[in-house]
Formats: structure tokens, sequence, C-alpha cells
């Protein structure tokens, strides 16, 4: 334990000095002698003149020295680090320089922090202040967080729905995704952005601007038209998805009929063809009530997400696909989901109804390719109606077999 400052008497200090170094004795034959007077036992001061101080760490008293005038330590006790160009005590030095902040003119990385040794031949980004292996300014591909709402609304819609579409491809043979970015932002320019995506192997993610149906038909046809899709794949394999997101409906009731129709049962078959899987780790299906559309839902790898945070539910079930045929198919059913549900009773939600609704003259341009592309797979699209203008209970979609036509012909994908 440090021993404690302690104050004498005139005839206790000169007990005290006939064992102690004369160097450190007070000398005080010239003055007069105060009896009452007390010295301090170290500095053998007056108590109004003591020159001691305490160390703020080990509690010591000092008085040959003086305390670090950063931390009020000791020599032993201090940590202080000294730069190299003022002098200065301080708290922390450059690695580089051992100069102190305001000292030193180091160049530093704002993302890893490394030194710029421009003398060396180092290199920086001016605008973004990152050294050259973490600049990304000339990148084509953002950040996955990057946000395509910022291009603005693309057509008009008469009830506020739109759709936004998110397409996971990969470069093939090793191609520079960069550069096929570029090429890719190029042609959708002021329409798309290509994003970062954690999941996929050498690619990006195309990500359209909120759009109307027609609209996404202006897109993607530039797309699909140039040279890109040939250097790209997406379905090959398998980590690739192809997601769409639709407005948020103000309904909760028209939320619980589309996650119903997704999920159900009878119509897994239906959804499976046109998704072109049966279901993933970042689209699961589960059984659903309506009620389910009142509800928020924490898990976001659902095959109709309703809690983006950004006022969509989003169609995950989709196994992403450069086939132009398949690719408008998927938007189309999307589509078709939204406004079928909005159409149909609580018991309607079947692939039956929604086929036959989807086949009706006023709706047959809308989902051409849906149903081009359906009937590929073996399903039957007609129309017959009663005088009455009800569908008969002898419709074709509703003869085939429970295999839901998976016996037809399977349209090739790309790669």
């Amino acid at each position: 334990m440090p021993e404690e400052q302690r104050f004498l008497t005139i005839s206790e200090v000169e007990a005290l000095n006939a064992a102690t170094t004369p160097g450190l004795l007070r000398m005080r034959q010239q003055e007069p002698v105060n009896e009452d007077e007390r010295l301090c036992s170290r500095c053998r001061n007056a108590e109004d003149e003591c020159l001691c101080w305490k160390c703020r760490r080990c509690c010591e008293y000092f008085f040959e020295t003086q305390p670090c005038d950063r931390c009020d330590r000791c020599e032993g006790c201090c940590n202080c680090l000294i730069c190299t160009s003022c002098g200065d005590r301080v708290g922390d030095t450059c690695n580089h320089c051992s100069s102190c902040e305001s000292c030193c003119e180091c160049v530093s990385c704002n993302e890893c922090g490394d030194v710029i040794d421009l003398d060396n031949g180092d290199s920086w980004c001016g605008d973004c202040e990152f050294c050259e292996n973490c600049c990304t300014c000339n990148n084509v591909i953002r950040e996955h967080d990057a946000d395509a709402s910022v291009l603005g609304f693309k057509g008009s819609s008469s009830d506020s729905t739109w759709f936004g579409v998110e397409l996971e491809v990969e470069a093939k043979g090793g191609r520079d995704r960069q550069q096929l970015a570029s090429d890719t932002q190029t042609v959708l320019y002021g329409d798309a952005i290509c994003k970062e995506d954690s999941s996929i192997d050498n690619g990006f993610e195309i990500v359209t601007a909120p759009a109307t149906l027609e609209e996404h038909r202006r897109i993607w046809r530039k797309f699909f038209e140039s040279h890109i899709p040939n250097k790209l794949t997406s379905w090959v394999s398998g980590r690739c998805g192809m997601h769409v997101h639709i407005s948020k409906p103000n309904s909760p009731y028209l939320v619980g009929k589309m996650l119903v129709f997704i999920n159900s049962d009878i119509n897994a078959g239906l959804v499976n063809d046109i998704a072109g899987r049966d279901g993933s780790t970042y689209a699961r299906r589960m059984p659903k009530k309506l009620t389910d559309g009142w509800h928020r839902s924490r898990d976001r790898y659902q095959a109709l997400n309703i809690d983006t945070g950004k006022g969509t539910v989003e169609l995950r079930i989709f196994r992403g696909t450069l086939n132009r045929l398949h690719f408008w198919a998927n938007l189309e059913f999307a589509h078709g989901l939204r406004y079928f549900c909005d159409s149909a009773g609580a018991r309607e939600l079947t692939w039956v109804k929604f086929n036959l609704w989807v086949s009706q003259p006023e709706r047959r341009a809308t989902y051409s390719r849906y149903i081009e592309f359906m009937k590929g797979k073996g399903y039957v699209f007609t129309n017959p109606k009663t005088r009455r203008g009800k569908y008969s209970s002898e419709v074709s979609g509703e003869r085939i077999s429970l295999e839901q036509g998976r016996m037809g012909n399977r349209l090739g994908e790309e790669g």
C-alpha cells in the first residue's frame, strides 16, 4: 500500500532529518523556527507550500518529478505516446509515421483504414477516399441495399399497383461480371440497376424500377433483344432466383387470399410448374389461412413474403431463367395472381379457377405468354360459357389429371 502523505512538526522533522539523506533536507537554519509549523514528510515544505503530487493510478506521492500533463500519472504508470513531430504526449499516434492526429499527414483508406503511401506508388480515390483495393467507384454493380425506386415509377397505374423484378444472373465461362453489368446497365439505363447478391457466384442481380406490366414489356424487351443474355446464365446452377415485388394491397383480406393460393396443396402442381422448382430454402411454402393477411411475419424466406419493409409483397417462388417465354410467363403469373385474388371468392382460390380466369377473352392478350408456357406443360386452356355467362361445369381445365399436365412437353431453359 502506498504511504499516505504526512505533515510533521519541526521537532518531528529534525528527528527525521537525522536518518534522511542530506540532499532531501529542508535547510531552515537561517529561518525563524516556529515550533507549531507543520512540514511535509517528503518534500519538507510547509503544508501550504507542499510540492508533492499523487499519481492517479498507483496513488504514490512524488515531488522530484512532474506528472504527465495528459494523464496525471507517474512515469511508471503513464501509457501515453509521444508524437515524433511535436513531442506532445497523446493517446494515439499514426502507425505509419508515429505522429499525433494534428501532425500526421498520412492518407488512410476510409474503408479498411490502411495508410496509403503516395510516395511509394500507392493510389487512392479522391471521390470515396478509399484505397485502390476498396474503391468501387468504377464498379457498376452496386451494394446489395441499393434501391431501384430512386429511378421513379414507370408507366401509369390506375390503382397504384406496381411491379418490380429482381433477376439473379451469373456470368458464363468466367466472363467479367463488371463488364456484363456495365453492358446491362447501358441497355436498361434509367429503368434498372445491377446489385450485389451474396447467394450467387460471379454474378449480379438485375433490379428494375417499379413499373406497370406494360412498362416491363418495354424494359425487358430491350434486354432480351441485346447480346447480353447469351453471356449470362440464370437457370443452370440452381443458385439464381427471380423475385417479383407487387405493391402491397391495402386490404389484408386480399393479401390473405394471395397467401392461401400460393401455399395451397391443391395448387402445388401449378405453382411448381410455373416456378420451375418445388420450393427452396429461400422460398418456403407452408399452409396459410386468410387471416394471415392481417399478421406480420418475420420470415422473409417464404414463397410470398408479405413483410418486405418496402410497401410490397414479394413473390419468391421462381427459379431464375433467361428463357424469354418462361420469364414473361412468370411476370404475367405474378400480375394475374394479384388481380385474380382480388376478384375471386375465398372458395375459388384454385389453379383451375385461375386458368379459367386468365382464359377470358378480355384477358387472353394480357396473359398470352403464361397461357403459351403452361400449354407446353400440358395444361389445356378453353373458355366455354353458358348463356348466363357462368363457367360451364365441364371445362377442359377440370379434365386435366391430378398430375396437372406434367406429362406435357418441357420447354428447354437456357444453358
